[in-house]
């Protein structure tokens, strides 16, 4: 893992590279959007890395996640059940099935997350609640990220926005997957997985607000 000299300035590292990758993106749209599978690999693998000496039983309940989260997108895509109908652009890379493989490990980075802010706001130790709040908190940022999703060539529904669907469908796999492998994502507390959320909250609400009033 890395040592604790060098941990105390991922932090810093994941805002300053999320502020340059608006600027960006704003500036130099089409050289940023290459970036941007890049950047969601490094940081949420810093997320990870940052925790010190993570246990066998968080990596491989993250793998699977990953997994899980990847196989149920493909399923999604090919369906229309789960999310509704919608397809991958470009913007997050390489595919495989029509699904881009980041979207795996951003499952399970975000799952991760959402549990270490569950946790610290229920104190009780219901599995339910923790995930309940957990799937909430997913649903609140995929609010945020469908905004300048189709500006950043993620993804795109079958109708100029997001329907109640894709909402629901996301509550209900955020809530599995977190149920299932809570015990397991809530070994140590992980400051870094908190504002890992909160950062790309602000991220994706405020260049949702640049391209409709700024840039509009």
């Amino acid at each position: 893992m890395i040592p604790e000299v060098y941990r105390k300035w991922i932090l810093p590292f994941l805002f300053v590279t999320h502020v340059a990758g608006i600027i960006g993106l704003v500036l130099m749209p089409q050289w940023f959007k290459m970036l941007t599978p890049i950047n969601l690999f490094v940081c949420s693998g810093l997320v990870i890395v940052g925790l010190d000496r993570p246990s066998n039983r968080l990596i491989f309940s993250l793998l699977l996640i990953a997994v899980f989260g990847w196989c149920i997108e493909v399923v999604g895509v090919k369906t229309e059940w789960i999310f509704g109908r919608y397809s991958y652009g470009e913007g997050l890379g390489w595919k495989f099935l029509d699904v881009p493989l980041i979207i795996g490990v951003n499952w399970a980075v975000l799952s991760y997350s959402v549990v270490q802010i569950a946790v610290s706001i229920y104190k009780g130790s219901s599995k339910f609640m923790i995930a309940a709040i957990s799937a909430s908190l997913l649903v609140l940022l995929d609010l945020a990220i469908e905004w300048p999703a189709p500006l950043l060539d993620f993804w795109s529904f079958g109708q100029s926005y997001a329907p109640l669907h894709n909402f629901i469908g996301w509550w209900i796999v955020g809530f599995v997957l977190v149920y299932l492998f809570v015990s397991y994502l809530n070994e140590k507390k992980n400051q870094i997985a908190i504002w890992y959320y909160i950062i790309q909250m602000i991220f994706f609400i405020t260049y949702g607000l640049v391209n409709s009033f700024v840039l509009s």
